[in-house]
């Protein structure tokens, strides 16, 4: 699957359905091999559904095996997730990843 491909079952599943996904196979790993984006910062720019929790949705990712400082994408200029969050206004998106990080230290 294209990364655009698993941004738009992000959108459109939940996250039990994102879950059984991801054990039949389907990598949320995936890079686009245009910008060099990962799903958490593709997520992280386009924001965010109603149809969960923000911090579960970016714990399943990071459960999927994304690194939460990933910074290597080519147009966005190497931010992060939490950078492209802010950049864009998702404060829910902000937030959740921030408290990960915080848990992630303790």
């Amino acid at each position: 699957m294209t990364l655009q491909e698993i941004i738009r079952l992000i959108y459109e599943k939940t996250i039990p359905e994102l879950k059984q996904l991801h054990a039949k196979g389907a990598d949320f790993k995936v890079i686009d091999p245009y910008d060099q984006n990962n799903v958490l910062i593709a997520y992280s720019g386009q924001g965010y559904s109603d149809k969960y929790e923000q911090t579960e949705m970016v714990d399943f990712l990071l459960s999927c095996g994304l690194d939460i400082n990933y910074q290597k994408n080519k147009r966005g200029y190497e931010l992060s997730a939490l950078h492209m969050a802010v950049a864009n206004h998702h404060l829910k998106i902000v937030q959740a990843i921030h408290i990960l990080l915080l848990v992630k230290e303790v």
